[in-house]
């Protein structure tokens, strides 16, 4: 989740008093770029490892608004079970593992899949079904490979090895840090192959299915290799932002990132936009099922091209204060001011992040709705959001606007993380092993409901796709979110 309008509307106020020194060309402010991770070991001694252990502690409770107090017992834990050395992907599940206990999507490890990505350059084999949920279980999606002549898609899974695939997926989850466990299992299941990889499951693997008359077969696989993996239509890079326009004029949104920069997403809509001016628009569909968040401003950017209505981003955000969050913060600022910035200037849009003393929290206030900004190719038509597991952080934000504010019609499954959460992540990397990671900083409450800790953002309309439809490739979520569309038009 990423600074709110409180903040760019500060530092936009602090421009304007400082245009004079700024005058040169140089910015006030960017969002300071995060640590680059790369691989500094594969193998590290235990004592080396436990010095990793020991900043991933330090930086969590430092940063982390509820670190928890099972930190300190699962650290010493950890580095008694350890052996005299340890490998960069076993210390990358370990420590994921101990991340996960604290309930929290944000504060993790990325996936150390570079020894899955070494195994395959030497010639080696990984998993090569695509897995996904239904109501029939864990079913088949994709199959690469010659594997593709002993699997099929819609294929339930049923057995990995001698183990049951929920006890499986439990196993993997452990190292799956979420507050809720759709979006645990969206991780898990996305994941699955390189997971058990680490878990030092491969090909060739002994799985069992089931068709869809229910009978069980057992199935040697073969294993994909990393040739079959670049040919896969999912290798292909994946634009954050598509439009597109349907016969009867309703406009898709595509909407899979917002950690891109915001001039091209700006520029394709207005494109968009524009064209729809002169050509009819009936309905906006935003697409936000694989939106993974970035940048909450990106969503209203968005909503300011379909609507005029005031906006209710939330309660409240809640900042721990801390040293190293404060010092990431400041390196924002351009050199030529960083000696001498006065925070003072925009802390009160920052709650008083750097008034509090470090430890505490320093409260943003999000209660009073907010118009979104002036946009001369608005079009106010109807819209319709579809969200799901995978909808998480500012496009979970985005979707809860959408339901709060009232300006658009949620369809799908719930969001993968609840609208009482946390988030704006510190980002760091461990320097032993180079392993990559974020902690979040912040606690956010957006719904006065009490059960909205502990569930997602609803749908206004539940759609879920069933296995039938994996089968036939259907896509029953976007079907009936241009439905929405068209009869939106009519009411």
């Amino acid at each position: 989740m990423s600074i709110s309008s409180r903040l760019q509307s500060g530092a936009r106020a602090a421009a304007v008093a400082l245009g004079a020194a700024l005058a040169g060309g140089c910015y006030l402010y960017r969002t300071p770029p995060g640590p680059q991770p790369s691989i500094a070991a594969r193998v590290l001694s235990r004592a080396e490892a436990i010095e990793d252990l020991d900043t991933l502690v330090a930086i969590v409770r430092e940063v982390h608004p509820d670190p928890g107090p099972q930190l300190g017992a699962l650290r010493d834990s950890l580095a008694r079970a350890w052996p005299e050395s340890v490998t960069r992907a076993a210390a990358w599940r370990d420590l994921s593992r101990v991340l996960a206990t604290m309930g929290d999507g944000h504060t993790s490890l990325w996936l150390a899949n570079d020894e899955v990505q070494a195994g395959l350059s030497r010639g080696l084999r990984a998993f090569p079904l695509g897995v996904t949920r239904t109501e029939a279980g864990v079913v088949v999606v994709a199959v690469l490979g010659a594997d593709s002549a002993r699997v099929a898609v819609g294929e339930r899974l049923l057995r990995v090895g001698d183990q049951p695939v929920e006890a499986v997926v439990h196993t993997l989850g452990e190292a799956a840090p979420a507050e809720l466990e759709a979006f645990r299992d969206r991780v898990v299941l996305g994941s699955f192959g390189p997971r058990l990889w680490l878990e030092g499951v491969r090909p060739p693997l002994d799985v069992t299915v089931a068709g869809a008359d229910g009978r069980e077969r057992a199935v040697r696989l073969a294993g994909a290799t990393q040739e079959e993996f670049a040919r896969r239509p999912a290798a292909r890079p994946r634009e954050a932002l598509t439009v597109r326009r349907t016969a009867d004029s309703v406009l898709v949104i595509d909407f899979t990132s917002m950690g891109s920069a915001p001039g091209p997403l700006r520029a394709r809509l207005d494109s968009a936009f524009d064209a729809a001016r002169t050509e009819g628009l009936r309905a906006v569909v935003v697409d936000l099922r694989r939106n993974g968040g970035g940048n909450s401003q990106q969503g209203t950017m968005l909503l300011s091209y379909v609507t005029s209505k005031p906006l209710v981003e939330g309660i409240r955000k809640e900042w721990r204060a801390s040293r190293r969050y404060k010092q990431r913060f400041a390196s924002g600022v351009t050199p030529l001011l960083r000696t001498w910035f006065p925070f003072s200037w925009i802390d009160g849009q920052l709650g008083g992040l750097f008034s509090v003393p470090d430890g505490d929290m320093a409260t943003m206030h999000m209660e009073t709705p907010e118009p979104p900004p002036a946009n001369a190719r608005r079009i106010e038509r109807p819209l319709c959001v579809l969200i799901g597991p995978s909808t998480f952080s500012s496009a979970m934000m985005l979707a809860n606007t959408v339901r709060l504010s009232g300006v658009g019609t949620l369809i799908g499954e719930p969001t993968g993380e609840p609208p009482n959460s946390h988030g704006e992540v510190f980002s760091f990397v461990l320097p032993r092993f180079g392993l990559a990671g974020q902690v979040s900083s912040a606690r956010f409450v957006l719904d006065p409901d009490t059960a909205a800790a502990h569930r997602g953002v609803l749908p206004h309309v539940p759609v879920v796709r069933t296995t039938a439809d994996v089968v036939a490739g259907r896509d029953p979520v976007l079907a009936r979110g241009l439905q929405c569309g068209r009869e939106g038009e009519a009411r």
